[in-house]
């Protein structure tokens, strides 16, 4: 199962100073830079994560690099389209003007095929809030449960749930168990932050050594990150939460 992985890196400005948009904002700029063409499949997850990379205003002028990652052909290709054959955005009620654009590391990964590892050990990196929640079955019915502390099975099974749903792939369940009970994890440095809504997002980073792990486990570890450094951690990931960087330690 081949799964096409891009960067569509957008730069915008207008002659108007204007506030950085929210994560409503931004989600919906997603759609929007697809001409509104682009339709979820029903019950799939959004296959798009957005970042800001710079959002710069004074009095005179506003200039913005806005990053979409995306783990689907079509998405990718509609918003190529529209960009080629545009030239504003519409951002925030007002209409900005396209600069450029440039689609990058655009690649695919098979999930039915082994994937290799950097070295070891790896940091892992928040790069924007990740929220997160945990299932709980009550007398009053299933409620999400706000988590204040990242555990690295919370994570791990974070990004294999997604995974799972959007395309109806199956981990070895043995395996992701052993993954988060073999890993290694230390350097844990958190700090709880706000978000956009009333919950609490966490923000930091840690290393991660997973050389306990077998050679299968460490193939789906790297694909369980592979895809999630592109589509983000957590809770509303297309809304900009959640993003993740990966960097080698030796």
């Amino acid at each position: 199962m081949k799964v096409n992985l891009s960067t569509i890196n957008i730069n915008i400005n207008i002659n108007n100073a204007v506030d950085m948009p929210t994560a409503q904002e931004l989600h919906k700029l997603c759609y929007q830079v697809t001409g509104n063409e682009y339709i979820n499949e029903e019950g799939k997850p959004s296959p798009f994560q957005p970042l800001i990379k710079s959002w710069e205003k004074n009095e005179e002028e506003t200039r913005a690099n806005i990053q979409i990652k995306a783990i689907n052909r079509n998405y990718t290709n509609e918003t190529i389209d529209y960009l080629e054959h545009n030239n504003s955005i519409y951002l925030k009620g007002y209409n900005f003007n396209l600069i450029s654009y440039e689609v990058y590391n655009n690649y695919s990964i098979d999930l039915n095929e082994t994937t290799l590892l950097p070295p070891t050990k790896f940091k892992v990196s928040l790069e924007t809030p990740i929220l997160l929640s945990k299932e709980q079955v009550t007398d009053r019915g299933v409620v999400f449960n706000e988590i204040n502390k990242l555990e690295f099975k919370t994570f791990i099974e974070s990004m294999q749930h997604f995974i799972e749903d959007y395309f109806d792939y199956s981990f070895n369940l043995n395996n992701i168990k052993n993954i988060y009970l073999n890993c290694n994890v230390t350097e844990e440095n958190y700090k709880e932050v706000e978000s956009d809504s009333s919950d609490k997002a966490l923000q930091g980073s840690f290393l991660v050594d997973y050389s306990n792990l077998s050679i299968e486990e460490q193939s789906d570890l790297g694909k369980l990150l592979n895809l999630s450094s592109y589509i983000g951690v957590g809770n509303k990931r297309a809304y900009g939460y959640g993003v993740i960087g990966l960097e080698r330690v030796n």
